[in-house]
């Protein structure tokens, strides 16, 4: 399974090349990278809600596998 978590800033200008990672409720953590149009694609194996991290801080929540928006 896929989840995608686009990484905005308060302009709406994507964030490149930061960390994000998300922790899945009973299925443990993942990560990938912001891509240059701020998108991070995480290959996980559990279906639940999400917490997402960029960088270490959280910043956002959603169901797993699916796509999400934040501004950091």
């Amino acid at each position: 399974m896929n989840s995608t978590v686009y990484v905005y800033n308060r302009d709406r200008k994507p964030v490149k090349h930061k960390r994000v990672a998300i922790s899945i409720s009973g299925g443990g953590m993942a990560d990938g990278v912001t891509d240059d149009s701020g998108c991070a694609t995480i290959s996980h194996s559990s279906e639940s809600t999400a917490k997402v991290y960029v960088n270490g801080t959280e910043v956002g929540r959603f169901h797993a596998p699916g796509s999400t928006e934040v501004t950091v």
